[in-house]
């Protein structure tokens, strides 16, 4: 497999930070780990894996409905917020474009028997991010500055998927003007927008689905994106720490080109990780013992002592 690709777990591919730099040499290294027969393979694999998925999703969701849903899903807002006195730090989930907090059930479940004395928050996006970046990230930006002014120091968490992916993104952008240690987690982000959304677009399909705000930002490479990437890569103001882990498939079917999930940072303390055979969907199951392996060693080595 080479120095530049490490198996971490089970199939799970971590890729050397120095050794990505480009969507090119990421597809010589896609080459290089799968035949055309492993193609073919994950790919019927990840379809399995999307359609389990989504009934699961669908039997979880009706649970919920019937006998509520977990307290960790919250209408984010800069007031009522209960904090927990002595709290070490906080986790923030953020689902995708018309999803739920469930996407985060088995992330949610680990956290719970590991990080007892944190903060978890799985927050629903405003009009479920069918909306601008500006409307869907305020309400939640408001909630972790509430934290944040409450907790100085207490490093936080923002975890996200496709569309929350994004809105992670910029979150983490915004809280730059703060002192508070953040660690990145983005989960097949859209991060670059999607060709998807072009393709919608051609045929006239996107803004019958879609609010205008939001396909104009989610279109492949638009101007809105690459302003993001650009303020991704700016550096760092002095004292600000970040750590960034990024988690793509090749077999991502909405997310396209899967390498717009795995942005070029220039930054320190960058990570990228792939799982081939899962969806769009799917992944977030597939990479959550290791995603929150990751999540709470950087949180436990950045806790203050209180």
């Amino acid at each position: 497999m080479g120095s530049d690709c490490t198996v971490v777990d089970k199939g799970i591919i971590a890729i050397a930070a120095e050794a990505y730099s480009t969507e090119s040499h990421l597809r010589e290294l896609d080459i290089k780990l799968e035949g055309l027969a492993n193609r073919v393979c994950n790919f019927a694999k990840s379809w399995i894996r999307e359609i389990h998925y989504g009934v699961t999703t669908g039997i979880v969701t009706m649970t919920e409905r019937l006998y509520g849903a977990p307290i960790e899903y919250v209408i984010p807002s800069s007031e009522n917020n209960q904090w927990k006195p002595g709290n070490k730090g906080l986790y923030v989930a953020i689902h995708g474009l018309n999803g739920r907090p469930n996407v985060w059930r088995d992330q949610l479940s680990l956290l719970r028997e590991q990080q007892s004395e944190f903060e978890i928050r799985l927050p629903h996006v405003p009009r479920k991010g069918n909306c601008s970046l500006e409307e869907a990230v305020g309400p939640i930006e408001a909630m972790i500055r509430d934290y944040i002014e409450k907790h100085p120091g207490q490093p936080v968490c923002l975890m996200g998927v496709s569309n929350g992916a994004r809105i992670v993104a910029e979150l983490e952008v915004r809280l730059r003007d703060t002192k508070t240690p953040i660690k990145v987690s983005s989960v097949a982000g859209a991060i670059s927008g999607t060709k998807q959304i072009n393709l919608m677009q051609r045929f006239g399909l996107a803004t019958k689905i879609y609010t205008s705000a939001l396909v104009n930002e989610m279109l492949y490479q638009s101007e809105a994106a690459q302003k993001l990437l650009r303020r991704m890569q700016a550096a760092l103001p002095e004292g600000v720490e970040r750590a960034y882990d990024f988690y793509s498939s090749p077999n991502d079917f909405q997310i396209s080109p899967y390498t717009g999930s795995l942005p070029v940072l220039n930054q320190e303390n960058v990570r990228y990780f792939l799982a081939p055979g899962e969806n769009h969907n799917s992944i977030v199951s597939r990479i959550s013992v290791i995603q929150v392996k990751h999540c709470v060693d950087w949180m436990q080595e950045h806790v203050i002592k209180l």
